[in-house]
Order: C-alpha cells, then structure tokens, then sequence
C-alpha cells in the first residue's frame, strides 16, 4: 500500500525548513506570501501556514519558487531537519541569498 504522506504524517517534508528560513530572513507569513505573489506564484499567508505545519501537499513549482523567495538551493529545503528544534542542515548551500543569487 502508498502511502502519500511523510514519515512523521505530514503532507510535505519541506515545512519545517520553510518556517525556519523564513524567520532567518525575518520575513512574516504574509511577507513571505507577498514575496512569492510577487515572483508570479498565487499564494496567500494561509497557504504559507498550512505549507509550514505539514498540512498542505507541495508541488515541484512550489518548491521553486520558495527556494527563490528563500534564497536557497532547492534541496536545502528538502533536507530532513537536523534535531528537535526543527533546525535543517548547515552548509554552503543552506546560507540563505539574497533575491538573484547574491549570499547574504
């Protein structure tokens, strides 16, 4: 039998790392919403709340664009949290950048 659904129960294994790189960049819900309406991606704070606690499926775009909003590499947000505190890996790839590319 599939099962659709991560091994801790949620619909995605991306939220966790969302949330965290969105409170790194100091970006709300809304701002990160906002950042993400405004790369052409129609999405509402909501969608950002239901993304972050593992309620809402993610698709393959919209892992693009979140990593674009993020200025992270698309893998970093597909990494497994690292311990308890929700805290994803560390590395060259996981240093957030800044919008085209630049690292912070």
């Amino acid at each position: 039998m599939f099962i659709n659904k991560s091994p801790s129960g949620e619909n995605n294994i991306c939220g966790e790392n969302v949330a965290y790189y969105r409170k790194r960049l100091g970006l709300s819900q809304n701002g990160l919403a906002r950042q993400l309406q405004l790369l052409g991606l129609a999405v509402t704070k909501n969608t950002v709340q239901q993304i972050e606690c593992g309620k809402r499926f993610v698709t393959d775009i919209e892992l693009t664009f979140l990593s674009e909003a993020l200025g992270i590499e698309f893998d970093t947000l597909l990494n497994p949290p690292r311990d308890a505190a929700s805290r994803p890996r560390t590395g060259a790839s996981a240093e957030p950048k800044a919008p085209g590319g630049m690292m912070r």
